[in-house]
């Protein structure tokens, strides 16, 4: 496993959008995949792609490989293909560039009041 920031998909109420982690990423049959571990300790495992969690553990970082079986794999594999996949792709590949372009503005905003007060 390498250490990656990468962004999964945000989804609360009415509310989608992207938002950033700082994980790490594997491969297991030729797909890479990312994961993180929230606040509590549950680890997420992302498609890169779509920033959907394929599953949620209670268990190390280390052991992610390990909660994504062959079948599970395959079936990602499979879906990939499908036009729906294509189309969750391409929204967050948008959702993506909204938040990275967020996280410019808020940068450049910072900036800016940090010099009205010298």
């Amino acid at each position: 496993m390498k250490k990656k920031t990468f962004y999964s998909l945000y989804q609360k109420s009415e509310v989608t959008g992207a938002v950033k982690h700082e994980g790490f990423q594997f491969e297991k049959n030729g797909i890479k995949l990312y994961v993180y571990q929230n606040r509590e300790g549950t680890i997420f495992i992302i498609d890169p792609p779509t920033g959907l969690s394929l599953t949620s553990e209670c268990c190390s970082i280390e052991d992610a490989p390990l909660y994504i079986t062959e079948y599970r794999i395959e079936v990602l594999a499979e879906r990939r293909k499908t036009e729906e996949y294509q189309i969750k792709s391409k929204m967050f590949k948008a959702l993506k560039k909204a938040a990275k372009v967020k996280e410019e503005c808020e940068i450049m905003l910072k900036g800016i009041k940090k010099n009205e007060k010298i």
